[in-house]
């Protein structure tokens, strides 16, 4: 009798060191500072947060997205799980709420992706522009 009791004293103590384990793990959020280097004052600037490759650059399906006030540099991002992620940001400087774009495509608005990707052609892919954070955490944009 006193071993099924320890056993089940045991067993419970266990599972409740689990328990509160994964409870730190789920709370442990904190604001990501985003610093953005390379702001004109110009317009506002858009900044896109993605979680996978297959959200990357879909607005809709962004972990986060903000609009800045024109002549912002620092934004903090609140309830910030730790993960990998790829940030995509431009100033608007016309005030369209898009990304205008050149001649054969290449962006005429200061823009910038995480790791400063910059791909010869096109977009860059998620995995060029994807970072470990972790809370509390700092990134800087450079707006080019």
């Amino acid at each position: 009798m006193i071993r099924r009791n320890t056993v089940s004293i045991l067993l419970t103590i266990a599972l409740c060191q689990g328990a509160l384990a994964f409870r730190a793990a789920a709370d442990d959020t904190s604001a990501l500072t985003v610093h953005l280097d390379g702001v004109t004052g110009d317009g506002p600037v858009y900044i896109g947060l993605y979680a996978s490759a297959e959200t990357f650059l879909d607005d809709s399906a962004s972990a986060y997205q903000l609009r800045v006030a024109a002549g912002v540099t620092e934004v903090e991002l609140p309830d910030f799980a730790a993960g990998l992620y790829a940030f995509a940001a431009y100033e608007d400087r016309n005030g369209n709420a898009a990304l205008d774009t050149g001649l054969f495509g290449a962006p005429s608005e200061p823009y910038a992706f995480s790791k400063n990707a910059r791909p010869m052609f096109g977009v860059p892919k998620f995995s060029a522009c994807a970072i470990m954070l972790e809370p509390g955490d700092s990134v800087t944009l450079k707006l080019r």
